[in-house]
């Protein structure tokens, strides 16, 4: 008895011990993804190295269902990088993963950063379509967080096309949404963005008063980008407002926060700033030198970055290296097969169309014979009408010529009585008037009275033409 209860025991154990090392696995992963997105703001190359870095722990502890936040993570980082294509390609490639395991976070993150890399590209309404399905997930899912932030970017699009109002709107509705579910940071954020609109509107007073108040929110939350970009707008707002002085003294405090923090991009903005600020204050020696400090750093910048992407290229190389021979071998052995396939498929077209040719041949050739044979013999059968028909003329029968009363009927208007038709039929044979009169019993002039008639119905004044008249009539009814 006592053996079964430890045998039980330990099977417990080793189910426990499984769960909670695969739960272990998984937050470490999903820390490395929350590293990543973070460190993209200063440093998007260094986000890319944590987000393959979790990448590769996902693959080789098969948690294939991490694999979607892991692409949104490095499409986040390539967005920073303004690779916007590679970016693009992980976020279609989270929403491929995302699709299958149901993950709708997942969805409505990389549909995010979708509409983030079209905003960029100006191509805006590719992009606030992909926001407007983020907020009809949200809703649909009650996700009020990615909701607001979907509004908070729609806003971010009506500010580049310069829909001010529209702008106003969003940033409110997504203001409102922060402040209900007491996320402060989206909170801060969104005051301040409705700041930058004041600035542009001129409404120097309101647009410090929002800054004023997102500046306080952040350095509660001890959020020191936050508070970095805050102060740079504000000496922004200064110096449009004609107030050189204070936003000297405004940028000088952003300097500070960029240069304890380390962030490299915001010191190089705040002294291109410091610049623009000192030249219009005509102190032409500080501004000589924070060009030069801006211009040195900017060098240093590129060489680092380029450094760091040489070596993370390397790192990723040598970890996929075994992953692309087996891929390549993979696709030689695919491509063998599709060239035999293809080959045998050419074979069978070719002999396919060769018979399908030959088909069309013979019966082109039959066609041709029948239409061949049918032309001959229509134009025996109207060499021989016609052979008849010069011999009735010469005859001078009318019957021969195919000429009827119903036929000379439908040429006229006033029609002709069978008594005329039948002195016609006469006087087409080249007879007398006389004769005509001894084969139809009456006198010579009731002959010429009806022939008068005739002419005058037919149109014409003598024989001739009543001959011409009734070949005419004839070729109308062929």
């Amino acid at each position: 008895m006592w053996s079964r209860v430890v045998s039980i025991l330990f099977l417990c154990h080793t189910v426990v011990s499984s769960l909670c090392q695969s739960h272990s696995k998984v937050d470490s992963i999903s820390r490395l993804i929350r590293e990543s997105k973070v460190s993209s703001e200063s440093s998007p190359d260094n986000g890319l190295k944590l987000a393959f870095e979790a990448m590769s722990s996902a693959k080789e502890e098969g948690l294939d269902s991490l694999l979607g936040q892991v692409n949104v993570a490095i499409s986040f980082s390539y967005g920073y990088s303004a690779d916007y294509s590679k970016s693009a390609e992980h976020s279609f490639e989270a929403i491929r993963i995302a699709r299958i395991y149901h993950d709708t976070v997942t969805l409505m993150d990389a549909f995010n950063n979708l509409g983030i890399d079209f905003l960029y590209q100006d191509q805006y309404d590719t992009s606030e379509d992909y926001f407007r399905q983020v907020i009809d997930l949200a809703v649909a899912t009650k996700d009020s967080l990615r909701w607001a932030h979907a509004l908070n970017n729609l806003g971010l699009i009506k500010s580049y096309q310069g829909y001010s109002q529209e702008e106003l709107t969003l940033y409110n509705q997504a203001k409102e949404i922060f402040n209900w579910i007491e996320d402060f940071e989206g909170y801060a954020n969104t005051i301040m963005n409705i700041g930058t609109v004041h600035t542009e509107l001129a409404q120097y007073d309101l647009a410090d008063a929002h800054y004023t108040k997102a500046l306080r929110l952040f350095e509660e939350l001890a959020y020191a980008s936050a508070i970095c970009h805050t102060l740079q707008s504000m000496a922004e707002n200064a110096q449009l407002d004609n107030r050189k002085k204070e936003a000297e003294s405004l940028a000088q405090k952003a300097l500070k926060v960029a240069l304890e923090n380390l962030y490299a991009q915001d010191v190089l903005y705040t002294y291109d700033l410091l610049h623009k600020i000192n030249t219009e204050l005509s102190d032409y020696e500080q501004a000589y030198q924070y060009l030069t400090l801006h211009s040195n750093l900017k060098d240093s910048l590129f060489n680092l970055q380029k450094s760091e992407q040489i070596n993370m290229l390397q790192s990723r190389y040598e970890a996929d290296q075994k992953e692309a021979q087996i891929k390549i071998l993979t696709a030689e052995n695919e491509l063998s097969e599709l060239s035999l396939k293809k080959e045998a498929r050419e074979r069978w077209i070719i002999i396919i169309s060769a018979l399908l040719i030959l088909l069309l041949c013979i019966y082109v050739l039959i066609i041709s014979y029948k239409r061949y044979k049918l032309k001959n013999d229509l134009l025996a059968r109207e060499t021989d009408n016609l052979r008849l028909k010069i011999k009735g003329i010469l005859e001078g029968n009318i019957d021969a010529m195919g000429v009827s009363l119903e036929v000379m009927n439908t040429s006229i208007e006033d029609p002709l009585s069978e008594r005329e038709f039948e002195i016609l039929s006469l006087a087409l044979t080249d007879v007398s008037n006389s004769e005509i009169a001894e084969k139809t019993f009456v006198s010579v002039n009731t002959v010429k009275y009806h022939l008068k008639n005739i002419y005058e119905k037919l149109g014409v004044s003598n024989r001739k033409e009543a001959m011409q008249f009734a070949l005419r009539s004839t070729r109308q009814e062929s």
